[in-house]
C-alpha cells in the first residue's frame, strides 16, 4: 500500500509526524465518524470529537514532561485515530476482530505510517481494560495476553503516556490505569509512574452521562478464593486461623496498592489500643478497615466486632439478623475476636454488652503484648463523617486505659482512588478525676475521636472538624 506521508522529502521526525497529523484530521472519514457518540458509561462526553478535545487538553498538561517533540506528535496520532471508527465497529467483539473498532483504527491508521509499534498501541490501546475486567469478574486475569502484549509492544514509555492521556477522563475510573501501570511496571523498564496520572479533582467533571461514573474512583477490593474457602471450611468446624495472615492475602490483591502515612507511629509491639474511625459509603464493606489495619501491624489484633447486622428498615431484616449473628459469632471464633452487640444500644442488650466488656479486658488483662482494635462508634455513620460514640464508648475506654494500654489513633478512608491508612502518635488516655462518671464517658469519647479527626480528610471530621 503506497504510503504518501512516508514519500515525502526529509524535513525532520517532527514535522514529518506533524504533517501525518494534519492528513489524518483532512481525512473525510475522520471528519464524518468523529461526530458519532452519545453520553454513556466511561465516557459522559459523548461525541468522539469531545473525547479527542479531552485527550488534547491531557497532553497539553505532559507537554513538557515528554522526551522529545516527536512523541507529542505521535501521541496527537494515537489521540486522533484509536477510537474514530466507533461509528463503523461491531460492538463487545475481541479486541482482534477485524470488525472491532481497534482494528478499524489500525487498518485506517496503517494508510499514513507503516511504524508498526505504533499500530499495535491502535490495535491494543483498550488491552489494559481488558484485563482489569477479568481480575473484576474472575479475581485473576489472563496471563498469556499480558505476556504477549508485554512482547508486543516495543516503545511502553510513549505505550504508558498514551495510556494515561486516555484512561484520565472525568467518565473513567483512575485506580484501572494505576493497576495496570503498576503491573506493567513489574516487568518493562519506564519513566512513566503514577505522578503522570492527574488529579482528578483538578479536571472538569459534571457532563451528561451516567451518575456512577461521576462519582469518586473507588479502589477494587478482592478476596484470595482460597482464603475463602479456607475460612468457610473454618468456620464450620471452629479452627483457629490468624486474620493478620488472612489479610495480608486479602491486601495483597487491592488495587490500587494500600496508601499508609504515619509509618513511623506504627506498634512495632504491643500493650496499645488501636481507635480507628468506622469509614462508610455505599458498597464499602466494613472488614476493608480491620483486613488493612491488620495487614500492617506485626502481631493479631483482638478486634471488637459487631454480633449482628441490623438491615434497618428492610424486609429482610430478621432473616438477615438471624444468620449474620450465627456468622459473625463464629468467624469472631475463628479468629479470637469479640463480639459486642450492634449500635445503637437496645435495652435488651445491656447485659451481653456488658459481657462483651468483661471478655476484652480479661483477654488485655491477661494476655502479653495485647493489641486490641475497636471504632467507638460502632457503626456506620452518614457520609463516613465522624460522630460522638454513644454513651458508654468512654467508659470502656478508660478501663482499658486502667490496664495501662496506650492508645494508637488510626483513621481509615478512601482518597483518590486508594484505600488510605493514617497512624497517629500514641497517648495515654486520662480525664479529670472529678468530674461524674457520664462527664468522664463524654470527656474520653471526645479524646478519642479528636485523635483519629486530625488523621482524616476535612470532610469526613464531622462535628470534630
Amino acid at each position: 500500500m503506497s504510503l504518501p506521508f512516508l514519500n515525502k522529502p526529509n524535513r525532520g521526525e517532527t514535522y514529518r509526524w506533524e504533517e501525518i497529523v494534519a492528513g489524518v484530521r483532512a481525512d473525510p472519514r475522520y471528519k464524518k465518524y468523529i461526530e458519532y457518540g452519545r453520553p454513556r458509561p466511561g465516557h459522559p462526553e459523548g461525541k468522539v470529537r469531545n473525547h479527542i478535545a479531552e485527550l488534547e487538553a491531557n497532553l497539553e498538561r505532559l507537554k513538557t514532561r515528554l522526551p522529545d517533540p516527536v512523541y507529542y506528535w505521535k501521541l496527537q496520532f494515537l489521540i486522533h485515530v484509536h477510537d474514530t471508527f466507533k461509528a463503523r465497529s461491531k460492538p463487545d467483539v475481541p479486541i482482534l476482530d477485524p470488525h472491532s473498532h481497534a482494528s478499524l483504527a489500525k487498518s485506517f491508521a496503517s494508510e499514513f505510517t507503516d511504524d508498526q509499534d505504533l499500530l499495535n498501541m491502535i490495535q491494543f490501546h483498550d488491552q489494559n481494560y481488558a484485563l482489569w475486567r477479568q481480575l473484576r469478574s474472575r479475581g485473576y486475569y489472563h496471563r498469556q495476553e499480558f505476556r504477549d502484549l508485554l512482547n508486543t509492544i516495543q516503545d511502553w514509555d510513549l505505550f504508558l503516556i498514551f495510556l494515561v492521556i486516555d484512561g484520565s477522563t472525568p467518565g473513567k475510573d483512575r485506580s484501572k490505569l494505576i493497576w495496570f501501570m503498576n503491573e506493567a511496571g513489574k516487568y518493562k523498564e519506564t519513566f512513566v509512574d503514577e505522578s503522570w496520572v492527574p488529579d482528578p479533582s483538578n479536571q472538569t467533571a459534571g457532563r451528561e452521562g451516567d451518575a456512577a461514573d461521576q462519582q469518586m474512583n473507588y479502589p477494587l477490593y478482592s478476596y484470595p478464593p482460597h482464603t475463602i474457602a479456607n475460612f468457610l471450611r473454618d468456620v464450620v468446624v471452629l479452627h483457629r486461623r490468624s486474620f493478620r495472615e488472612d489479610a495480608i492475602a486479602c491486601i495483597s490483591r487491592l488495587v490500587p496498592p494500600l496508601q499508609i502515612m504515619g509509618r513511623e507511629n506504627i506498634p512495632a509491639g504491643g500493650g496499645y489500643v488501636l481507635a480507628i474511625n468506622h469509614y462508610h459509603r455505599p458498597g464499602f464493606a466494613a472488614q476493608w478497615m480491620a483486613i488493612a489495619v491488620s495487614s500492617v501491624i506485626q502481631l493479631n489484633i483482638h478486634w471488637i466486632i459487631t454480633g449482628e447486622l441490623t438491615y434497618p428498615g428492610k424486609w429482610v431484616a430478621p432473616l438477615g439478623m438471624a444468620a449474620s449473628r450465627f456468622i459473625l459469632k463464629r468467624g469472631a471464633r475463628v479468629y479470637g475476636f469479640t463480639t459486642m452487640p450492634p449500635m445503637p444500644p437496645r435495652p435488651g442488650d445491656l447485659e451481653a454488652r456488658a459481657a462483651s466488656v468483661r471478655k476484652v479486658l480479661k483477654y488485655a488483662g491477661k494476655t502479653k503484648d495485647a493489641i486490641v482494635g475497636f471504632a467507638p462508634e460502632g457503626g456506620d455513620q452518614l457520609g463516613g463523617r465522624l460522630t460522638m460514640p454513644a454513651s458508654g464508648a468512654g467508659r470502656f475506654a478508660l478501663l482499658l486505659a486502667a490496664l495501662h494500654l496506650k492508645f494508637e489513633p488510626v483513621g481509615v478512608y478512601e482518597s483518590d482512588g486508594r484505600l488510605c491508612l493514617n497512624f497517629g502518635r500514641a497517648y495515654n488516655l486520662d480525664v479529670e478525676r472529678n468530674g461524674s462518671s457520664d462527664e468522664k464517658d463524654r470527656c474520653a469519647a471526645r479524646t478519642l475521636m479528636e485523635h483519629i479527626a486530625i488523621l482524616l480528610p476535612p470532610h469526613l471530621r464531622g462535628e470534630f472538624a
